[in-house]
């Protein structure tokens, strides 16, 4: 079984991974680009991946914990799940520390069906500071997570979202910046799997203001 202890260091590890991702400004290539949306993207670096690194970055005039708390990955009643249409549930499989935890994510079909529901079991890691609050994941082996048949287990490699105040407006701005690093398994044409995620990226983001805009923290 995964220690405790070996699970905090790698949360930790991941975090760090995620803020290089954030400052890195080489390489990059811009897949999409609207409505004060970015997706960009590069060849993964981890070992045993062809695919890709996409970051997402958009900002919203609202507090980072508001932002925040319509993010982050929270297992039970979760704001994720009400708004997110990718993802179906996501449950708790083992609390590591009060900043750390292992969960299991399930996601809805997508692409009209043609990809069918995944599920992930990630370690997350939260971190805050006064300039960010994020949250790293990174998929892992874990014997309290077995798959299920009715679901093709994913693997995600770092990834997560970092939520930035951006000081010096009038009112408070937040830049919510997103990284996804997805081996999504199964027999998949890698066209079909590089069209998805940037649209997956793009419709997060868009769904995330409607609903903020629903509930009154967006003008």
């Amino acid at each position: 079984m995964l220690t405790n202890e070996y699970l905090l260091e790698k949360g930790k590890k991941t975090a760090e991974l995620l803020k290089g991702y954030l400052n890195d400004k080489d390489g990059w290539t811009v897949v999409k680009k609207t409505d004060g949306i970015l997706i960009e993207s590069k060849p993964s670096v981890c070992e045993g991946f062809n695919g890709y690194l996409y970051r997402g970055q958009c900002e919203f005039a609202c507090s980072n914990d508001i932002i925040f708390q319509y993010v982050e990955p929270q297992h039970g009643d979760s704001l994720r799940v009400k708004w997110d249409v990718d993802t179906k549930a996501i449950d708790l499989v083992r609390m590591v520390s009060s900043a750390c935890r292992i969960v299991r994510t399930c996601t809805n079909s997508a692409v009209m069906g043609l990809i069918s529901p995944r599920d992930f079991t990630d370690l997350v890691y939260f971190d805050r500071t006064d300039e960010y609050l994020s949250t790293a994941g990174v998929s892992v082996d874990c014997e309290e997570s077995p798959p299920e048949p009715k679901f093709v287990r994913g693997h995600n490699h770092p990834c997560g979202f970092i939520s930035l105040n951006i000081p010096g407006k009038a009112q408070k701005t937040t830049r919510l910046c997103t990284f996804i690093q997805t081996d999504i398994s199964g027999s998949l044409p890698s066209s079909l799997v590089n069209s998805a995620i940037p649209n997956s990226m793009l419709g997060f983001f868009k769904n995330l203001k409607k609903c903020l805009q629903k509930d009154g923290h967006l003008s």
